[in-house]
C-alpha cells in the first residue's frame, strides 16, 4: 500500500509541473500535451491523500504510482511527464490495460 502524502506537497508538484489549478468543488488541476487533457483532482479540505487517493490520481496522470511519486518528489521533469503521457495516451484516453 502506498503511504500517505501531504495533498499540499501534491498540489504544489502538480503546478510546478505545468498543471493549470481552479477551485471550484474540488482542487482541480489539468494540463495539455500536446492536444491530450489530463486532469485530476483534490477534494477540498483534504489535507493528506491516503494510498488510494495517490493511486487513482496516479492513473488520471497516466503515471504508475511509483512514477507519479516521483513526480511529487521532482525527480520525473515535466518533460519526462509529457513524454510519458504522449506514449500512453491515444485518442486522449489512456490506453494501458488496468485491469
Amino acid at each position: 500500500m502506498t503511504a500517505p502524502r501531504p495533498a499540499k506537497q501534491v498540489a504544489k508538484a502538480l503546478r510546478t509541473k505545468g498543471m493549470i489549478f481552479s477551485k471550484t468543488h474540488h482542487q482541480m488541476f489539468a494540463k495539455k500535451v500536446n492536444g491530450i487533457l489530463v486532469k485530476t483532482r483534490i477534494s477540498n479540505g483534504t489535507s493528506q491523500l491516503t494510498g488510494w487517493h495517490v493511486e487513482q490520481m496516479a492513473k488520471q496522470c497516466g503515471l504508475h504510482v511509483a512514477e507519479f511519486l516521483e513526480l511529487v518528489d521532482c525527480t520525473l521533469s515535466e518533460d519526462g511527464w509529457n513524454v510519458l503521457v504522449q506514449q500512453r495516451f491515444v485518442n486522449g484516453k489512456d490506453a494501458r490495460n488496468w485491469k
